[in-house]
C-alpha cells in the first residue's frame, strides 16, 4: 500500500484479508501506520526499504504438477476421423 508517497508492507498471513489501517492524517510521512483485522489490532505496517526490496529473492511457483495419482492409461482406441466426418456432413448448416 502507499500513503503519501510512502510505500508500506504488512504480514503476508494477512494477503487476501480485508483489514483497516489506522493512521493521523496529520502525521508526517513514514508515521507508523495501525494495521486492524476484525476490528482486533494486528500491529503495524512496516515501511518498505525499495532499493534493498528489489535484491530480495522470492520463490516462484513452480509450473510442473505434482499429481497425487499416477495418469491415467490412454485409451487404446482412436480417433475414428472417417465417422467424424461423415458425422459433420449429417449436420444442418
Amino acid at each position: 500500500m502507499s500513503l503519501h508517497g510512502v510505500v508500506y508492507e504488512v504480514d503476508a498471513a494477512l494477503v487476501g484479508e480485508t483489514l483497516t489501517l489506522r493512521y493521523d492524517p496529520a502525521a508526517a510521512p513514514g508515521h507508523p501506520v495501525q494495521v486492524c483485522h476484525d476490528g482486533q489490532p494486528h500491529g503495524y505496517a512496516r515501511v518498505v526499504n525499495l532499493y534493498a526490496n528489489c535484491f530480495v529473492k522470492r520463490q516462484r511457483p513452480s509450473r510442473t504438477l505434482d499429481p497425487d495419482a499416477p495418469a491415467p492409461e490412454p485409451s487404446t482406441r482412436g480417433l475414428a476421423l472417417r465417422r467424424l466426418a461423415r458425422d459433420n456432413d449429417k449436420e444442418p448448416r
